[in-house]
């Protein structure tokens, strides 16, 4: 081969190989990120704001901005998580934290709680960098630094049971991310710095509901004993008559220690609880009932069983599954059953990597989610 062809195929390929390369670095420049990060789970202190005989309501948790890749299991999410960071700082009665709750107020102990999110961050390049090593075609070259800024902003209003405004505030919080080689880009680090974002945001308006507890507690005894019951644009306070009635039955814990099965099993009424979507009926009427009728629950895993456990409880709808752990993985697995048709109506699963706190926290979060969808 002469020496002229070889430089023209050696000429060719390296034009071909900075051509891949320059795609390469538009495509993972191009990477969008999510703008819903779910925040990591509080530190759960010692102290807490004593709200102990006051419901909460999260009746709008309202994002905007959302990128294409946010979806709605990534907003049930960060509204599960905005929830735990509120519980690590104050205790109330109860939190639900469904934009569907519907029940009964006894009393006028009751806050309602309003949030806007608007998740963004901004992206700077050195463009004289590019200037020595500038591609015509393509505009861009690899090693380009790149930096900029990501931010939440929240605004959170506090409404009482006379439907007036206790206390609004809106908060920012912004964090700073650096890339040195663009072309290795990846979404990752800006959705890193909106998670710190998401986090610090929710501790700050956390805490500042626990500093203004002993004002919110005044408001709360200044008001008459008792409001009729009302409709208002985010809650109906009527008994949900259309929710379906559901007995939880407890989880059988596979791989796992008995008591952190039963604790588990407690937590899932919760979450089911909180959804809206049922008429949950209590564990201490649901184990009476059953005790009365001689039924036996251990080992009741079959879909035949539990049938016959809720024919028993008269309700519509019966929930059981269990949890099980393989190497570092737990497995949550869940089975709703209409009692009168004996059909299986959804299963959930959802595999969890880490300890047995994270099944707790999050994982069952998530396998309540998958069943209501």
């Amino acid at each position: 081969m002469s020496e002229p062809l070889i430089k023209k195929v050696f000429s060719r390929s390296g034009m071909f190989s900075l051509l891949v390369l320059s795609l390469i670095s538009l495509y993972c420049s191009g990477c969008s990120p999510r703008h819903i990060i779910p925040p990591n789970q509080p530190d759960y202190g010692s102290k807490h704001a004593d709200f102990s005989d006051v419901e909460l309501f999260l009746t709008k948790f309202n994002v905007i901005n959302k990128s294409n890749k946010d979806n709605d299991r990534d907003v049930y999410l960060l509204r599960s998580g905005f929830i735990s960071y509120i519980e690590a700082q104050n205790k109330f009665k109860r939190v639900y934290d469904s934009e569907q709750t519907i029940r009964m107020p006894e009393s006028n102990r009751y806050l309602l709680l309003e949030i806007n999110i608007d998740p963004s961050y901004s992206k700077w390049r050195t463009w004289l960098l590019d200037l020595p090593f500038f591609y015509p075609a393509l505009g861009i070259w690899p090693l380009t630094p790149m930096w900029g800024t990501a931010k939440v902003s929240v605004s959170a209003r506090l409404i009482g049971a006379d439907e007036q405004v206790i206390d609004a505030t809106s908060m920012d919080e912004e964090d700073g991310y650096f890339v040195l080689f663009y072309s290795w880009y990846r979404p990752g680090i800006i959705e890193d710095a909106l998670q710190t974002c998401y986090e610090n945001v929710f501790k700050k308006l956390s805490k500042k509901l626990s500093e203004n507890r002993n004002a919110i507690i005044a408001y709360i005894d200044n008001l008459p004993v008792q409001y009729p019951a009302r409709k208002s644009d985010q809650l109906v306070f009527v008994k949900n008559d259309q929710a379906s009635s559901i007995a939880i039955l407890e989880l059988d814990g596979i791989g796992i220690a008995e008591p952190d099965a039963f604790a588990l099993s407690n937590r899932l009424i919760t979450e089911v609880f909180k959804t809206g979507y049922f008429n949950v009926l209590e564990r201490e009427k649901m184990n009476e009932i059953l005790k009365e009728q001689g039924f036996q629950m251990s080992g009741c895993t079959s879909s035949e069983c539990m049938v016959q456990a809720g024919k028993l409880l008269n309700v519509q709808q019966i929930l059981g599954g269990s949890v099980s752990k393989v190497g570092g993985y737990y497995s949550v697995e869940l089975r709703l059953i209409d009692v009168e048709s004996g059909q299986i109506l959804k299963v959930s699963n959802e595999d969890v990597q880490g300890n047995i706190e994270d099944v707790l926290i999050q994982g069952l979060k998530q396998a309540v989610y998958k069943l209501i969808q």
